[in-house]
């Protein structure tokens, strides 16, 4: 958790327990050289509070406190062809509230290839306020990216076909195809009533 100012609390407590006890120190010294046994017990009860301030500080480095903000990718390692996760090494600059921005490198050893960022992209981060350098990535909530295919086949369509008149016409069917059935043309009736010419024409018989 971070304070008004931005500052983390682990190291407020440190500097509090160290000047407590820095007083704690002065105090018991002057009460010795004074032979005041009363401003003894004082500086002894402030060293107390000052090593219970710093017991705490330690026990509680545990616990840590994060905070959620956004990174903008300025480097990523190349995202793998084959596989549905992958290593990647990140350099990224953190933009959470109440942290300073400051460029970290995050290596993420389970990056979902469908949300493989690139160069510029904003990601969801999640960032300790004690160390910058810890930081987890939020690929639930990152944005997907469209899979491009490239291992199969190129998509043919119709306009990408040639035309006939670039391959000499239409193709010629293959020898096995009998020939389509064509019916022979009509021939033109002969009228019975006019002879044809040239033709001979018998002689009148005697009455």
């Amino acid at each position: 958790m971070a304070n008004q100012n931005g500052r983390p609390v682990a190291p407020a407590r440190k500097l509090v327990a160290g000047v407590i006890g820095t007083i704690a120190a002065f105090v018991m010294l002057f009460g010795l050289g004074m032979s005041s046994w009363a401003i003894v017990a004082l500086g002894a009860a402030m060293l107390a509070l000052a090593i219970g301030i710093g017991i705490v500080n330690v026990a509680s480095r545990g616990a840590r406190a994060w905070v959620s903000g956004n990174a903008q990718v300025r480097a990523v390692s190349e995202r793998p062809a084959t596989s549905i996760y992958g290593r990647a090494e990140l350099r990224i600059l953190i933009m959470a509230p109440g942290l300073p921005n400051e460029e970290v490198t995050v290596r993420d050893p389970r990056v979902p290839v469908a949300k493989w960022p690139i160069a510029g992209d904003i990601i969801p981060i999640t960032v300790d306020v004690d160390d910058l350098r810890r930081v987890k990535i939020d690929w639930d909530e990152a944005e997907t990216r469209e899979a491009t295919v490239t291992n199969g086949p190129p998509t043919m369509y119709e306009e990408d076909l040639p035309d006939d008149d670039l391959l000499g016409g239409e193709p010629e069917p293959p020898p096995w195809v009998p020939p389509q059935h064509q019916p022979p043309y009509p021939s033109t009736p002969t009228s019975p009533s006019h002879p044809p010419r040239n033709s001979a024409v018998p002689p009148p018989g005697p009455t």
